[in-house]
């Protein structure tokens, strides 16, 4: 299962069925009480805030990415896989930035909506389709990330395995590391 999330399997077509979900179980709840609209605004406005924060937090990550490439010296053949999965991870990483902020201001605008409106309960169902469709899909950019770190982790280890081979083996004297992790 793990392996599955990290390669992305079925990530946006999941994201969209939870978000859907979300948002019909909202409107299904509408029509069974449609006095409960004040008591689901205040609660998606400050959700928002949550929304907001793992924006930040895709951020964060999207910037490690770039760090981990920058500080790592990679053989030829694995840099261009790396920069492969990293170019990957930044870009998906992006795009739940951009859907995290949408979703924050979907959903903290749903005060400004006319009390008791059919528009406002569909504003509600979009702000929350959107939430739980953000974090399905942060769930498995996580795992993405993860798998990311794991790959440069190897590589890493693989390069010290080799310059302390490289070092025990060496006749001239010199016990320098070589040039792979400078």
């Amino acid at each position: 299962m793990r392996k599955l999330m990290q390669d992305g399997v079925l990530r946006i077509p999941l994201a969209f069925a939870c978000g859907i979900f979300a948002a019909a179980a909202l409107l299904f709840a509408w029509l069974k009480h449609p006095n409960w609209i004040p008591d689901v605004v205040g609660p998606m406005q400050k959700a928002a805030f949550v929304a907001a924060a793992f924006g930040v937090t895709a951020y964060n990550l999207r910037t490690r990415v770039v760090d981990f490439v920058l500080k790592l010296k990679a053989r030829p053949r694995r840099m261009e896989e790396l920069c492969k999965e990293a170019r990957l991870a930044g870009k998906r990483l992006t795009n739940l930035v951009l859907l995290f902020t949408f979703t924050a201001a979907v959903m903290a605008s749903g005060g400004l909506l006319a009390k008791n409106g059919w528009f406002e309960w569909v504003w509600a169902a979009l702000g929350a389709g959107l939430f739980v469709g953000s974090f399905v899909s942060f769930f498995y950019l996580v795992f993405a990330f993860e798998k990311l770190e794991e790959f440069i982790l190897e590589e890493h280890e693989e390069l010290a395995k080799e310059d302390e081979a490289a070092r025990l083996t060496k006749n001239s004297g010199t016990n320098e590391p070589s040039n792979h992790l400078k």
